[in-house]
């Protein structure tokens, strides 16, 4: 369950007029930043026949006594007594109205619940009385908010929940642009993410046996990454269907996003081979968002991906780089519910190539970055789960084709028994870097009729050549070791770990 603190409920009931047969209530519910996560506002509004929906609230001439404000999910037991104004007493009896007060859906009081509304399961009239003297009208009360245990004699009860203006936000002029063009009357400002940190995404090292009369080593890989991602996000939902049967009719999730993302991934291969990382978690962080028992629950989460995968035949170190920055990203799930904007410009991009200067061989190296927003989405109890997500992906792509012009020996020494490995020389070849961003938005699990299926689209992809020269073959050497890692299935380089020539540094 997500927790939403720092609550204020701004509560209305709309009373019916005399002759009117059916009954409409709003009730609102303000998300201070703090504990809750988020800033902004919830409003819910019901509508149905008189006797299926009511008011424990003071407007419905009820107050309210055992009642918890942390009651989340369960049977609250409470106390209902009808008090205030004669005019206010005066309405208390709508709560019994057509077939008593059991299976009806009340609004809450400030303070009762985490919820807006709750279903009554049972009432028992506790009021005391003497012989001269009868006390004020006292319900013992048991509710909850089970509405799909509500029959469907009650008649239809229709919801439609969103987010919707506050005067204690402050939105920015792209979120109230985006708001009012899909009609969701306002967004709400999650917390702003910030990540500045260094990950191993992979390590492995293999065993090699000893070359000619030289000892045995081992030869390693593995894969670093330095990171860096700024976002600003907003969220904005509306959905509407019928609690009473459950059904859902329309639903909007609404988006945006503004920052950077950076990565330099280091690749340090003294084994060569194949690999991939997979998509490794770097950075995850769940932010309490909205939680109406029974009817909606929604759930932001902001996580960082890594992901590398390469194929090289030659002992290599290779330092690649991926930096954009996302000035303005609006997002409408789904698809149809309104036109998706994105924008994208790539900033520099770091490049530095070591290879084995006696080897001739290609390589690729593949390295993608991932700042992902997901949002699970609970409607009606269970009734539709889904999780809908947005994921910025930079990749760079460096294709290596070098030929080796270079002496090399294995001289043993004698005293030491260690194996002299140098190597010089320099090579030629060609190497090109190709950058690239993605901006997927897609979801997973069911809300039916929305959709039934998990789905994926595009709202925006960009793809540029920053890098693609031929070289020839030069003389300096630079020495690297990477530090002995788990034993993978990697093939050991032929006349063991060399010093490696530093070819290309952007």
């Amino acid at each position: 369950m997500l927790a939403a603190s720092a609550l204020a409920i701004a509560l209305a009931f709309l009373p019916t007029q005399a002759l009117a047969t059916t009954r409409t209530l709003s009730s609102s519910i303000s998300h201070e930043a703090g504990r809750s996560g988020i800033h902004g506002k919830t409003t819910l509004s019901l509508s149905g026949p008189s006797g299926a929906l009511s008011d424990i609230t003071t407007a419905g001439g009820w107050s309210i006594e055992g009642c918890s404000s942390d009651w989340s999910s369960g049977a609250a037991q409470v106390t209902i007594v009808c008090t205030g104004t004669q005019a206010q007493q005066a309405v208390c009896s709508q709560l019994f109205d057509d077939g008593g007060a059991v299976d009806t859906i009340v609004k809450l009081p400030e303070n009762c619940g985490t919820g807006l509304v709750a279903r009554v399961v049972s009432s028992v009239d506790i009021t005391t009385a003497t012989k001269f003297l009868r006390g004020p009208e006292t319900h013992a009360v048991v509710l909850d908010y089970n509405f799909s245990a509500i029959k469907t004699q009650r008649g239809s009860v229709t919801f439609s929940i969103s987010t919707s203006q506050s005067t204690t936000t402050s939105d920015s002029g792209s979120e109230l642009a985006a708001a009012k063009r899909w009609e969701i009357g306002q967004m709400f400002d999650l917390p702003p993410v910030s990540v500045d940190k260094s990950y191993n995404l992979f390590q492995a090292s293999i065993s090699c046996p000893a070359i000619g009369n030289g000892a045995g080593f081992s030869a390693a890989v593995s894969v670093d990454t330095n990171v860096h991602v700024n976002a600003n996000i907003a969220l904005g939902f509306k959905v509407t269907g019928t609690i009473i049967p459950p059904a859902i009719d329309t639903m909007q999730i609404l988006g945006t996003l503004n920052g950077s993302a950076s990565g330099e991934f280091i690749v340090n291969a003294q084994a060569t081979g194949t690999f991939d990382t997979g998509l490794v978690p770097l950075y995850e962080v769940v932010i309490a968002g909205v939680d109406i028992p029974g009817i909606l629950q929604i759930g932001p989460k902001f996580g960082v991906y890594g992901r590398l995968n390469a194929n090289l035949g030659v002992e290599a170190l290779v330092k690649a780089g991926v930096a954009w920055t996302f000035p303005d990203v609006e997002v409408a799930f789904p698809q149809n519910s309104g036109a998706s904007k994105a924008s994208a410009i790539q900033t520099l991009t770091p490049l530095v190539v070591s290879l084995d200067p006696t080897a001739t061989a290609t390589g690729v190296v593949t390295a993608g970055l991932t700042p992902r927003l997901s949002v699970g989405i609970d409607i009606l109890s269970g009734l539709a789960e889904a999780t809908v997500y947005l994921d910025v992906t930079a990749s760079a792509e460096l294709d290596l084709n070098i030929e080796g012009h270079a002496h090399a020996e294995a001289p043993i020494d004698v005293g030491t028994g260690e194996v002299d490995t140098s190597a010089t020389g320099g090579a030629s070849g060609c190497a090109s870097l190709d950058v690239g961003v993605d901006i997927t938005v897609g979801a997973r699990g069911a809300i039916p009729p929305i959709f039934d299926e998990e789905i994926s689209y595009t709202i925006y992809a960009k793809h540029i050549e920053v890098f693609n020269e031929c070289f020839g073959a030069g003389d300096a050497a630079t020495s690297t070791r990477a530090r002995s890692l788990e034993r993978r299935a990697f093939t050991c380089p032929a006349l063991g770990l060399k010093d490696l020539l530093e070819l290309i540094h952007v």
